[in-house]
């Protein structure tokens, strides 16, 4: 029995190694099957993210971070690349520097949430000071501004409101055709406002067609009637004379705010004028016989030279006119008719500027409406002496010698006593 127990002792010493390698074939066909295990997990895993991307429409794309900021997602990086192509393109801007340190960080996203080439475009567009939107302005098809930050088309509308007259009809538009544009530029390739509006000054003309309504006076004509039962000088209104009234339509054309062209499209007469009758008379009245006597015997010379005067009104006329009127130029000579002492000369309310001559035996010559005295009172004149020059000074139409002549205080007909019956 003791030997039975022996045998068993040394089989189980001599089996102790064997049974040791069988533990560590049995450890490692263990471990081998637990990475099998932990394999077949990790593809079943991603079968089952890709099943699951399909099922719930998710795909892995990337955030395009550009100067620290993400600025779109994109499928891949040549979809990027390809909207830089498309920006510098569009451009003429190269994009070189701004976009060196882009960066591209993985994520999973849906599919509508990628951005299309576009939307890419006008982010890197919108992320960079090398580019900016700004409006050109064409005018008659060519490109003549461009500018940042305005709307062009309202300024320019304000522009030529600018130019609208105030109180009448305006038609205001611009005489070139003009156009608005937007896009993106080099920002270098921008003018700024100011510079913007005086191009638009020097180039733009602002055209204003409009019409005013102006009132004018119709000025009246004056009819003159003679007749001979009336003295020379007689003068009498037998129908005043009325303006007439009228209204012009003129259309008025300007250029940047200055008047070029003024056109009357309509005239209208709202009332005619009435024209002035006068009446005037051609007669002369003769002096009788007795008056042609004494007056020639008075030795009177003309007060005016030869061939420079013409009677404008005679004695009598009609209108209470005492003298006769001879109508001379200004500034020439009036000579005393007879000799004798200068009672009066200076100023004589509607005579003017006047001259009286005391000729004695109640003899009296006067001359008025004379530009200039010669002579003074209290001297003494000789027949033929310059006392005045002819003028048209106090009551008087125009230039001419006023002349009467008074006897004992009473006036008399001029005409005998100068040769003028």
């Amino acid at each position: 029995m003791k030997g039975v127990i022996l045998i068993f002792k040394n089989l189980a010493e001599m089996s102790q190694p064997l049974i040791k390698k069988v533990e560590g074939v049995y450890k490692k066909l263990y471990n081998y099957k637990r990475k099998i295990r932990i394999g077949i997990f990790a593809v079943l895993s991603i079968f089952s993210i890709f099943f699951s991307f399909a099922a719930t429409d998710v795909c892995l794309a990337y955030n395009v971070d550009m100067g620290g900021q993400i600025i779109a997602t994109v499928k891949d990086k040549a979809q990027f690349e390809n909207a830089v192509c498309m920006v510098e393109k569009k451009t003429a801007v190269s994009l070189e520097k701004s976009v060196d340190d882009v960066k591209y960080v993985a994520t999973i996203v849906r599919y509508d949430v990628i951005d299309n080439d576009a939307a890419v475009a006008d982010a890197i567009i919108n992320s960079t000071e090398d580019i900016v939107k700004a409006q050109s302005l064409y005018i008659d098809g060519m490109e003549y501004t461009r500018v940042s930050d305005l709307d062009v088309e309202k300024y320019l509308e304000e522009y030529k409101k600018g130019f609208l007259l105030e109180g009448i009809e305006n038609n205001v538009y611009y005489s070139e055709q003009i156009s608005v544009k937007e896009d993106y530029f080099a920002a270098d390739s921008v003018d700024d406002k100011a510079l913007f509006e005086q191009i638009v000054k020097d180039n733009l003309h602002v055209v204003n067609v409009c019409c005013v309504s102006e009132n004018y006076t119709i000025p009246f004509n004056t009819v003159t009637n003679k007749t001979s039962k009336q003295l020379v000088g007689y003068s009498k209104v037998e129908t005043a004379g009325v303006a007439g009234a009228g209204v012009k339509k003129i259309s008025n054309t300007y250029i940047n705010g200055g008047l070029v062209s003024s056109e009357i499209i309509e005239d209208t007469v709202v009332t005619a004028p009435v024209n002035k009758v006068v009446t005037v008379g051609t007669g002369r009245r003769t002096a009788s016989a007795a008056e042609k006597s004494y007056a020639q015997s008075s030795g009177f010379i003309f007060p005016l030279p030869n061939g420079s005067w013409k009677v404008s009104a005679y004695w009598g006329d009609g209108r209470g006119h005492k003298g006769l009127d001879l109508a001379a130029n200004y500034g020439v000579s009036i000579f005393a008719v007879k000799g004798g002492t200068v009672t009066y000369s200076g100023w004589k309310n509607g005579y003017g500027y006047f001259v009286e001559i005391d000729h004695g035996d109640g003899l009296k010559t006067r001359y008025g409406h004379a530009s200039k005295l010669c002579v003074s009172a209290g001297e003494t004149v000789s027949q033929g002496s310059v006392i005045a020059l002819v003028g048209s000074t106090g009551n008087s139409t125009g230039n001419h010698l006023h002349f009467e002549v008074v006897k004992n205080g009473a006036n008399y007909n001029p005409g005998p006593y100068v040769g003028l019956s």
